[in-house]
């Protein structure tokens, strides 16, 4: 599922979209944070709101008590509001049902470098079901020995998940690392968690056209397979 970005707004959009022009660095009071916790299949994801958009997404092990705590040692004065950001909660409950997603959500990547958010940008519009190298990243941004850079942001990424980090992998038909607090183990499920869906999704009506991209690449009925590309 290719993703692309939407000026100033920052909005994920289909990949047609206009080039983003992200907003100039700015400071948002810490009391204008709100967060809030959904119960996946891999444990409980917390979601970081502030007055731009999404601004975090944290993959956590553990009880929704334990979670809460953690999530308020990382942003203290984050206020809890269920409410928030409704449509990307739903979204992350369909992709967590195993059905393709077009995340919608506007983001705050202010936090970011120029560098980290041009890696980001790239990495948004790797396909649903699909992966690149961390050598293949580097080249899409003009920067051909980059790997271990482009590993470094990925390790850095904010926003898992809407920005798949998951499906940057090795060289060497590894997965690579990943920065969630499951590991490995994770990335290699939610790779096979796409392959199962696009393979659901092409055999089959229900998922949306709008949603699936079938394009080339690693999605087996079979989950994940490593191997280079890019």
């Amino acid at each position: 599922m290719g993703v692309g970005w939407r000026d100033s707004a920052s909005r994920l959009m289909p990949a047609s979209a206009t080039p983003l022009a992200l907003r100039p660095e700015r400071a948002y009071p810490v009391f204008m944070q709100r967060y809030t916790l959904i119960k996946t299949p891999v444990g409980h994801v917390g979601i970081v709101a502030s007055a731009i958009g999404l601004s975090h997404i944290h993959l956590m092990r553990g009880g929704a008590a334990e979670a809460a705590r953690r999530l308020e040692r990382l942003h203290p004065g984050a206020q809890r509001d269920d409410d928030v950001l409704p449509d990307l909660q739903h979204e992350l409950g369909l992709y967590f049902s195993g059905r393709p997603v077009c995340f919608t959500v506007t983001l705050d990547l202010t936090s970011c470098t120029e560098f980290q958010r041009r890696v980001l940008r790239a990495c948004s519009r790797i396909e649903y079901g699909q992966t690149i190298t961390y050598g293949g990243l580097a080249r899409r941004v003009g920067c051909p020995t980059g790997a271990r850079a482009v590993g470094g942001v990925m390790a850095r990424n904010p926003v898992p998940l809407v920005i798949p980090c998951h499906r940057v992998v090795g060289c060497n038909g590894s997965l690579g690392g990943f920065s969630a607090e499951h590991g490995v183990s994770l990335k290699k499920f939610l790779l096979n968690l796409e392959s199962k869906g696009l393979s659901c999704s092409l055999q089959g009506p229900g998922f949306g056209r709008a949603d699936v991209h079938p394009g080339g690449g690693r999605a087996t009925a079979g989950g994940y397979r490593a191997g280079r590309r890019g």
